[in-house]
């Protein structure tokens, strides 16, 4: 029998399905998925883009490169809330919503 998660709400459990079966979804599956505290990521050009929380509620954004299997940390931006980030965040100068339909897990 298999576990299935129970976050409460049907449209976070089936977003959270696709992320634990490694399978695509939306953009908006994924901003609710932020407003839960996971540190969520996904891989964009080669690089790994992952949202880290803090207890003072602060966000980070942490951009990491893999080199012969090692993860290198090029950069992290801190952000006040998930918004802020999500509104200000760019890669390649373009924000997440516009490059989702080109990232993978």
């Amino acid at each position: 029998m298999k576990f299935k998660h129970n976050y409460g709400n049907e449209l976070l459990n089936n977003a959270y399905e696709k992320f634990f079966n490694g399978e695509y979804y939306s953009y908006e599956e994924y901003v609710i998925m932020l407003s839960t505290y996971d540190e969520l990521y996904f891989m964009y050009h080669e690089k790994e883009y992952q949202v880290e929380h803090h207890g003072d509620g602060s966000v980070y954004m942490c951009v990491s490169r893999y080199e012969n299997n090692i993860m290198i940390l090029e950069r992290s931006e801190k952000f006040n809330s998930i918004i802020e980030l999500l509104n200000n965040f760019r890669i390649e100068g373009k924000l997440i919503r516009e490059i989702w339909q080109n990232i993978s897990f």
